[in-house]
């Protein structure tokens, strides 16, 4: 039976254990005591009830310390301490166990890569080096949430790919898509008291800058490249849009010129094979005319499963390409610098420049929805009229006057 007193409620729960429903400030908290609701205990429940009570009249209620008053430990803190209190180090094997049943091994492998540089990471107060502890070797039931706000500190000092300090982009994968699934599962788990979900927040991202390529821009890229093998591989992805992992991960058995689509299937990031990035990315490409000449031109050249290979016919390394070919062709013709992601978001402006249907455009990029090409591209965006490259395959033709070989040299 229920009793109350000043916004204080004890109540029995079904398996007959006393608990006081706390009301307060416009906020219901529950007290667990882990007794027996019995004529024995009626004196205990009656001063803790009074206890309780005082707090919530005096302005001074605080679920912990109102466990405190009373003398209740929390049922979560008693299994807690009766876990082995292992490190976060040990705790990420247990952890990357767990997320072999839910993604593929590549992307295990490369979370283990980010935990292994997490975990050897030395953090602590910014000002006293003495008490810098290395990460991993914090036991689970001693973090803290300064420990993750010194983590979050030191990882945001650290030099990035593409700048002097770690993007917040790449902060998020490290802190969202490892640390805090990790701290999750161990709070699930009970290696932790506290739940740390809320330690770790977003922080806001600014997307790379959009910097398309003109199509005199395409046609002097085109003709400073060192060879016609790259100007056939650059025709594709300035005429397809697919994102370099996926052009890198691109084999024969993909294209089917019949029916002239290329089969997007798969990526090849830091050296191996990976699912593609969304549910979305996994799309049938439309094969333009000049996108077709190009590879049935390479198709004659080509050896190996890949459709753009290395020389022992494996597939090509992105940092290889980009520093031998990418770049050095960009200074050749007098262009300013871009990163090579930029040739998807050419084809994008550039349909779309041309009056393609956008959502036709979406389709070919792997968009699931009009939105994201309307936040990045709708500048771009004109009165729609077709939804079948044509406009810009004209253009194309029309700009690429003398037109780079293709052929074998």
């Amino acid at each position: 039976m229920a009793e109350k007193s000043r916004g204080v409620t004890k109540r029995t729960n079904a398996a007959g254990m006393g608990y006081f429903d706390v009301f307060y400030r416009g906020v219901r908290s529950k007290i667990y005591t882990g007794r027996a609701d019995t004529p024995e205990n009626a004196s205990w429940f009656a001063a803790r009830q009074t206890l309780l009570a005082e707090m919530v009249s005096n302005g001074t209620f605080e679920v912990e310390k109102a466990k405190a008053m009373i003398g209740v430990t929390g049922q979560r803190q008693k299994r807690t301490a009766s876990k082995v209190n292992i490190t976060i180090e040990e705790f990420g094997d247990e952890w990357l166990e767990h997320k072999k049943t839910s993604i593929s091994e590549a992307k295990v492998d490369e979370y283990r890569e980010c935990l292994t540089l997490v975990c050897a990471l030395e953090v602590g107060p910014s000002k006293q080096k003495r008490q810098r502890v290395r990460f991993g070797s914090i036991p689970l039931r001693d973090l803290r949430n300064e420990h993750v706000d010194w983590l979050t500190n030191t990882l945001s000092q650290r030099t990035g790919l593409k700048g002097p300090k770690i993007s917040n982009t790449r902060l998020n994968d490290i802190l969202l898509k490892v640390v805090r699934p990790l701290l999750d599962l161990a709070f699930e788990r009970e290696y932790l008291a506290k739940n740390p979900h809320n330690w770790i927040q977003k922080r806001r991202e600014v997307p790379d800058d959009i910097d398309p390529f003109s199509f005199e821009e395409v046609q002097a890229f085109l003709g400073a490249l060192p060879d016609p093998k790259w100007v056939r591989f650059y025709t594709v992805a300035f005429g397809t849009g697919l994102r370099p992992s996926e052009q890198y991960a691109l084999q024969w058995e993909h294209v089917d010129f019949q029916k002239k689509l290329l089969l997007i299937r798969q990526g090849f990031v830091k050296d191996r094979m990976t699912i593609l990035k969304t549910a979305g990315s996994r799309r049938d490409v439309e094969i333009l005319p000049h996108v077709e000449d190009a590879l049935r031109t390479h198709f004659e050249a080509a050896h190996g499963e890949f459709v753009f290979s290395n020389e022992v016919g494996g597939p090509l390394h992105r940092d290889n390409v980009r520093n031998r070919i990418w770049n050095p062709t960009l200074e050749r013709a007098g262009l300013r610098h871009r990163t090579p992601y930029q040739t998807r978001h050419t084809f994008a402006s550039l349909m779309l420049d041309q009056n393609e249907d956008p959502a036709w455009v979406a389709r070919m990029l792997g968009h699931t929805t009009l939105r994201m090409l309307y936040e990045r591209y709708g500048k771009f965006i004109h009165n729609r009229s077709r939804q079948d490259g044509a406009r810009f395959t004209s253009a194309w033709n029309q700009a690429l006057e003398p037109k780079p070989s293709l052929d074998r040299p």
